[in-house]
């Protein structure tokens, strides 16, 4: 986590250090302000039933063990408040978590392809004001020293450096396997499990153990 935190540091820096990629280490893009170029033997990112993912639809986002069996999706848990949620949490196992929508940048209704950025956001708010306040951002956190996944308002430098990358898994060959990527400045960081100061399995910025999900139609 202390690499992690240094190494988002030196992101607004006018020339930021890059870490070389294996495993563990942060991925270097080909290109830091554009989509990688996508051509028509690409494979668009697939949901449960083998269709292309479009932008605009309804889709859960639900995690899988090393198994294949259902580990909770993505939620948004409304506060006991009128105040909007901003906590993304890991849903508990065998449910689906909250409904979201994936967005191209730039914003074309087609299908979403690996290795380019989207923009995710929630499609139900806990409160009819909430309606802007939906969209998946990276924050860091007190105390923790993490930079978790949040909710709220729409922010172009930050919201849409988001990327879903195919995992290749030996044991489940046959499923549509995916991660999540957060890539400012043309580094890119696997979003995974951590457990906040409170004790709730929240989604963050993570060295290693990337959050592996499959995209179920809602």
């Amino acid at each position: 986590m202390k690499t992690l935190i240094i190494a988002l540091f030196l992101f607004l820096l006018p020339n930021p250090t890059h870490s070389t990629f294996n495993n563990n280490n942060p991925i270097r893009l080909p290109t830091a302000n554009n989509n990688v170029t996508v051509t028509s033997d690409v494979t668009p990112v697939l949901d449960t039933d083998g269709d292309a993912v479009w932008a605009g639809r309804n889709y859960y986002i639900t995690s899988v063990d090393i198994r294949g069996a259902p580990a909770g999706g993505v939620h948004l848990p409304p506060l006991r408040s009128t105040i909007c949620p901003t906590r993304v949490i890991v849903s508990p196992p065998s449910t689906d978590g909250d409904r979201i929508r994936i967005w191209r940048s730039d914003f074309t209704i087609s299908a979403i392809f690996p290795s380019t950025f989207h923009y995710f956001t929630f499609t139900d708010p806990a409160w009819g004001h909430c309606v802007n306040r939906v969209s998946w951002w990276i924050q860091y956190g007190h105390p923790s020293g993490q930079y978790f996944l949040n909710a709220g308002l729409f922010s172009l430098s930050n919201a849409g450096r988001f990327m879903i990358e195919a995992v290749q898994d030996q044991f489940l060959p046959d499923r549509n396997i995916y991660k999540l990527l957060f890539c400012p400045r043309g580094i890119c960081y696997n979003v995974g499990r951590q457990i906040d100061n409170l004790g709730v399995m929240r989604l963050a910025l993570t060295d290693d153990s990337p959050f592996y999900f499959m995209i179920k139609k809602a």
